[in-house]
C-alpha cells in the first residue's frame, strides 16, 4: 500500500505552484513586449484601449453593488433581531 510520501510532500507542490510575483511580471512584460511590437501592433494597441475602460468600468460598477449588498444584508439582520 502507499504511503503519503509516494507522490511527494504537499510544501513541494505548493512552491513550485506558485511562482513569484517578480517571475509573473517578467513573464507578462516578455509576451505583452512581443504582442504589441508585432506585425498586428495597431490591432494590439486598439484591443488593449478598449480592454482597459471596460475592466475600470466593472471595478465602477462593483464598489456600488457591494455596498447596496451589504446594506441588504445588515437590513435582513435588523428585521431577524425584531
Amino acid at each position: 500500500m502507499g504511503t503519503h510520501n509516494d507522490k511527494g510532500s504537499s510544501d513541494e507542490n505548493v512552491s513550485q505552484a506558485k511562482p513569484s510575483l517578480g517571475r509573473t511580471l517578467r513573464q507578462f512584460w516578455i509576451i505583452a513586449k512581443a504582442f504589441l511590437g508585432s506585425k498586428s501592433k495597431r490591432k494590439a494597441r486598439s484591443f488593449l484601449a478598449v480592454l482597459l475602460p471596460l475592466s475600470l468600468a466593472v471595478g465602477g460598477v462593483q464598489v456600488p453593488l457591494s455596498y447596496a449588498g451589504r446594506d441588504f444584508m445588515n437590513d435582513i439582520a435588523l428585521t431577524r433581531m425584531v
